[in-house]
């Protein structure tokens, strides 16, 4: 979104997304993932219409508002910050950021807890654990 409009993405970008996601999904019962990074409220609507099934959205994204976006029409990933969050902060900083994401779009399904983005090689494992933690503990919610 940083790079094209809204308009090039829908008109340009989704079709061929749409060819490839189709051709991949010939080959048998798997699923696509998509990832666009940074902030792509204003194509949200427009990834739904490639085909993909899992929208794998970046930390600076509103989970809440992108679930109500989606309305089911699309499994949610993220959206941990994978900076400040995962790598330099405490597990309880994990553990509290993870639970916001899980209780602004878990509710009805449709939520895999992850970081927003490539997780660094240098991350602690506990805050791994943290975030594998809170879904555990939050698995009501869903």
């Amino acid at each position: 979104p940083q790079m094209v409009s809204p308009r090039f993405y829908a008109n340009t970008v989704v079709p061929r997304q749409q060819r490839l996601i189709a051709a991949l999904k010939a080959y048998g019962d798997i699923h696509i993932t998509l990832h666009v990074c940074g902030d792509v409220k204003r194509i949200l609507p427009s990834m739904l219409e490639t085909g993909s099934d899992i929208l794998d959205l970046d930390w600076k994204m509103d989970m809440g508002e992108s679930k109500r976006t989606c309305d089911r029409r699309a499994t949610l990933r993220g959206n941990l910050d994978p900076a400040s969050t995962l790598l330099q902060g405490t597990p309880d900083l994990v553990y509290e950021k993870s639970v916001e994401v899980i209780r602004a779009a878990a509710a009805g399904g449709g939520l895999i807890l992850g970081s927003g983005c490539d997780v660094a090689s240098a991350t602690p494992y506990e805050n791994l654990d943290a975030m594998t933690a809170a879904a555990i503990d939050m698995a009501s919610v869903a």
